[in-house]
């Protein structure tokens, strides 16, 4: 739903299934996914409460393997 892949699992982990190895992702990226799909460019940048740019997510890398 919501222009995912849905159903897969990506990445890989360590040994142990707690660690993970190559490129970890985080909800950021998630949500560069979303905001991507709803047309919003996730590299976006907003004024703080200073009109210094602020941008919207930490983590702007959309998860490729989910488009």
């Amino acid at each position: 739903g919501g222009g995912f892949k849905v159903g897969q699992v990506i990445g890989e982990t360590d040994s142990h299934g707690g660690r993970a190895k190559g490129r970890p992702y985080t909800p950021g990226n998630v949500l560069a996914n979303l905001y991507r799909h709803l047309g919003i460019d996730p590299a976006i940048t907003i004024p703080d409460h200073n009109q210094r740019p602020m941008h919207l997510l930490d983590d702007r890398e959309v998860v490729r393997e989910l488009v």
